[in-house]
């Protein structure tokens, strides 16, 4: 069974959080800017905070969106999400 299927199975509602952000998620962390249509835009290193609002709006939610993180070098990165138990 796909996990997807089994959040569905359970009453969970699919949240998608934005790909893209205007500023960091945590103050402590190097962003991957790009360019947003001239203005300067960073690529998302977390959904946590959108996922917390959709959970106390809809109850239950999931996401399966990438995240991102620069390195010193500013070499693009792509990280899977883990399941967390707080959400």
């Amino acid at each position: 069974m796909l996990p997807m299927n089994s959040f569905d199975q359970n009453g969970f509602i699919k949240f998608d959080s934005p790909i893209l952000s205007g500023n960091a998620a945590e103050n402590t962390t190097e962003l991957f800017e790009t360019d947003y249509f001239g203005d300067p835009a960073f690529l998302s290193q977390s959904g946590q905070l959108y996922l917390e609002a959709g959970a106390m709006a809809f109850g239950p939610v999931f996401d399966f969106g990438p995240v991102f993180r620069a390195e010193k070098n500013q070499k693009l990165v792509v990280t899977n999400r883990i399941l967390d138990d707080g959400c």
